[in-house]
């Protein structure tokens, strides 16, 4: 192999790391997303089921 061919393979490939590298970090980041959104409808899927609990009490009194 050439050294200049050997020069673009290595450029190609600290451009291809870069590359997958970013898409890591945005994967990540994403998933960091995903899991506050999760954990956000959580809680307020546990509100609803607080306040549907509540007014079933409410309707057995009445």
């Amino acid at each position: 192999m050439r050294s200049d061919e050997f020069a673009e393979r290595t450029d190609e490939s600290a451009r291809l790391t870069a590359s997958i590298a970013k898409c890591t970090v945005e994967f990540v980041t994403n998933t960091d997303v995903f899991t506050q959104q999760t954990d956000d409808f959580v809680k307020r899927t546990d509100k609803i089921d607080e306040y549907t609990s509540r007014m079933s009490r409410c309707q057995k009194v009445f």
